[in-house]
Order: structure tokens, then sequence, then C-alpha cells
């Protein structure tokens, strides 16, 4: 429960300190640093907290004048602090979702104080003391204003129930709005009519001169008022409309991704248990990424996976077969958008590399996964894999799937070796030596193990057939001559 920027700068000093000791050809790098994200969005949500307040000030210039604008925007800030104050209370952390609520409520926070300064300023004009003014004024904003931030406050309510790991995620969102709404709501009925009462006068002109903007909108209001019924009926049909709008031509997804300058590539190796295979297919992807301009840098695992380094991407089980990559991708290359890069990255991956499995991948606010797995069930092995295939190529075919994976076993080619018998004896071989030693040379055996003060070791014994060629070219020992016969002179494969 600590100051992770205050802690990472403290992590960076031992670090660097350490640094200085090491040998020079010792390189080190650091892959996450989490302080960092968080000091940049800090700062952004400062920069545009700033940037609010400037355009709040300038719309309540041009419209109230320059002292309901210093009381408004006077009333920002408190009602921000205030919010702070009751997020420590309960203790919600400063982080991405918490801050993009205090973005969300920052348009909020100052509508309350309009409507009651400009209450206020109505009472003044009309020839009431400034006290007598900011109480009546206070009043008769209390009720209105509490409806609408009740409102407000009913909208976001229902995202604080919302189930699973979503829900988890963004359950501080609706509270800082909540919150700042509340804080909001009281510095608008308590801060702006004390403010009022001292700094706010009556103004110099109180008819105003009608300009076409608010011609228009006289003449609007009146024809629509005229024709309520049909302005009613208007109503519905374009929120309808709204809706089927966003629902038919917006994309629709429960996150997006991270707002992360980096992408990770999953490599899955064709050949199992290869290490060095791996090696050389991550050496291979490597070359790729030197050839990228957009690549900063990045950082290969292999035989596993790199440690956890985004909340939701768990670490995959160590592999022979597996590996992964982190790339850093610079934020002023001209990529269109990560998205569009990392599928160019895989296109061209692939374009170059046939056989193994390879994901680039950007990290999600969500678990990575599918978006849709679908399974089939079948008595039938034939039937199966032949609507699997079918249904494979139909959704390959589709432009709004990206990428699609299949599970499904493919069929394989056996081989049986019809041992001719007769000449097999004549040459002092049976069944059992030729089957024994085949087994042997394909799956290998345990022959013997090694023991040491603290651990026991298998040593397993096998041949290294890489071909159909090879195994007919293997040596069968006879285990009563003790002569060796290939493998092809005493059976047809």
């Amino acid at each position: 429960n600590q100051n992770i920027i205050a802690t990472g700068d403290e992590v960076q000093t031992k670090l660097n300190n350490l640094i200085g000791s090491m040998p020079d050809d010792l390189n080190v790098t650091n892959v996450v640093f989490q302080p960092d994200d968080v000091a940049e969005s800090v700062n952004r949500f400062i920069i545009n907290l700033f940037q609010g307040v400037a355009f709040v000030i300038i719309v309540i210039l041009i419209g109230m004048g320059y002292k309901n604008a210093a009381i408004v925007s006077t009333a920002m800030p408190f009602s921000i602090l205030l919010t702070f104050t009751v997020m420590r209370y309960l203790q919600i952390d400063i982080h991405q979702i918490s801050i993009a609520a205090l973005i969300i409520s920052l348009g909020i926070l100052v509508d309350n104080s309009i409507v009651v300064t400009d209450a206020i300023q109505y009472r003044i004009d009309e020839g009431y003391s400034l006290t007598e003014a900011s109480i009546m004024g206070a009043e008769e904003s209390a009720a209105p204003v509490f409806s609408s931030t009740l409102t407000t406050v009913a909208a976001f309510a229902p995202l604080i129930a919302l189930p699973g790991e979503a829900g988890e995620f963004a359950k501080s969102l609706p509270l800082v709005v909540i919150i700042s709404l509340t804080a909001s709501y009281l510095s608008a009925m308590l801060f702006v009519p004390a403010l009022s009462s001292i700094f706010l006068s009556k103004t110099k002109t109180i008819k105003q001169k009608k300009n076409r903007v608010k011609m228009l909108f006289n003449r609007s209001l009146n024809v629509g008022l005229k024709h309520s019924a049909i302005t009613l009926i208007l109503t519905f049909v374009l929120f309808f409309l709204s809706i089927g709008i966003g629902i038919y031509f917006l994309p629709i997804e429960i996150f997006p991704n991270a707002d992360k300058s980096y992408i990770y590539i999953d490599v899955s190796n064709e050949n199992k248990g290869d290490i060095a295979s791996t090696e050389a297919l991550m050496k291979e992807i490597g070359s790729i990424l030197d050839e990228e301009s957009a690549v900063t840098s990045y950082t290969t695992a292999i035989g596993g996976y790199l440690p956890k380094f985004y909340l939701t991407i768990a670490p995959g089980a160590d592999a022979e077969h597996s590996g992964q990559i982190l790339a850093y991708i610079d934020k002023k290359a001209d990529i269109g958008s990560l998205e569009i890069y990392a599928k160019y990255l895989k296109d061209r991956i692939d374009s170059q590399i046939l056989g193994s499995k390879i994901e680039v991948n950007l990290p999600a606010i969500t678990a990575p996964g599918s978006d849709i797995e679908i399974v089939l069930y079948s008595d039938n092995k034939d039937v199966l894999y032949k609507y699997a295939d079918d249904l494979f190529i139909k959704l390959n075919n589709m432009e709004s799937i990206d990428r699609i994976y299949s599970d499904i076993p493919r069929s394989v080619y056996q081989y049986e070796l019809a041992i001719d018998k007769d000449y097999a004896g004549i040459m002092g071989l049976n069944s059992y030596d030729i089957q024994r030693q085949v087994n042997l040379a394909l799956n290998g055996l345990k022959a013997s193990s090694v023991t040491t003060k603290s651990n026991e070791f298998d040593i397993f014994l096998s041949a290294n057939i890489g071909s159909m060629a090879d195994l007919e070219n293997l040596m069968i020992k006879s285990s009563f001559t003790s002569n060796k016969i290939s493998l092809k002179q005493v059976t047809t494969l």
C-alpha cells in the first residue's frame, strides 16, 4: 500500500548503484517498469485537468462574466480535493480506471456550481442583498440540482454491481464518479453561496441583446411547444435510431486494448522438445524485428515465457518448444495504430516463417483469449473432421475474422513392418528382436539411472531416426548370433 512512483524511484536508484559495480559486458534493461506508466497517466490527468479548467473558465467568461467564472472555477478544485479525500478514506488508489473516472467527472463538476451561481445572480439583479440572494438562490436550486445529480449517479450506479472480472476491474469508475458528483453538489450548495455573497454584484445591463443563435433557439422552442405531440414522437424516433446506429454500425467490445507502447509475440515451435530449433526460430523472428524501424527494442525468452509483465497476461508453462518476445514500439513512428501494426507484423512473420504457431498480441485490459470458441461433437471421426474443415474454411474467408486456429488433430501416416519370418530365421533374427529394437530406436528406452547426492537422473537410450530411410537402414542385432542385419533385409515397409 505504498506510492508506486516513489517506490520505483528508490528501486531505480538502488539498481543504478548496483549496475555501476557490474562487469561491462553485462547489460541490464528494465523490461517492465510500472511506475513510469503510472506517472505518465497521472501527468496526463493533471494536464487534462488544467485544460478542462481553462475551457470551463473561457466558456463561463463568455456567458456569465469574470466574477461568476472565478467562483465556479474555484469551486472545481474544492470538489476535486474533496473527492481525493474520500478516495483516500475508501482506499481507492490512483490507477488507470480511477483516473479515467476523474476525467469523465471533470466536465460534470462545474454544472451544479453554474446553476447555483446563475440563480444567485438572478436574485441579485432583482434587487436582493448579496446574503439574501445567496440564500434564496441556493434554496431554489437545491432540489433541481439534487435531482440532476441523482439521475447521473443512477446512471453509473449499476456498474458497481457488474459481475465477473470486468466488474471487479471497473468497480472504481462508478465509485469515483459518484463521489465526485456528491462533492460537486456539496460544493455548489455550501461553497458557491459563500463566495457569491462576498464577490458577486449586480450586473450593469440586465436586458441582453438578441443574437441570431438565441433567435433561432427561441423560434425552434416555440415550434416544438406548439406541436408537442410531434416533438415527443420525433424524440423517441431519434432515440431508438441512435441505439440502432450504435449497435449495428459501431464496433462492440467489453474492453479495448490497453494503452501500452509494446506488443508481445507468443511462439510455439512445431518441433516439440527441440530447444535448439526453438532458439533458431526466435532468432529468425528477431531478425524480422531488427528490420522494423518502429521497433525500438525487444526482449526474448526461449524455452518458456517472460515473467509477468502485464496484469491480465499470465505466464505460460515452460517448454522447450515455447518462446515469447516483448517488443517496444516507438510512439512517434508512423504506423497508424498499434492494432494495424500488429496485424501487419503478423502477416509479415507468417509470410516468412511457416509451420510454427506464432501470435502477435496487444496487451488487453481483460484476460487474453479467443472472442469466439466453437466445439464440435460427433461419434464419427470422419464426419467430425469433414464438417470441422468446412467450418474452418468458411470462417477463415470472413473479412471480420482476424485470426483463426484449430486444434483438430490432423491425419497422420502410419507404417507397418511386414516381417519375412523365414528369411529372418535364416539370419538369426526373431520377431522379438526386430520389434524391440525398432521400438527402442523410435521411442527410446530407460536404460539406467545416475544418483548424485541430491538428485537422481534417468538415462534414456534412443536412435536418431529422422526419415524412413534411416529406419530401413537400422541395424538389428541378433540375440542368438550377435550379428547385425539391416532392417530392410528382413522386412517390407
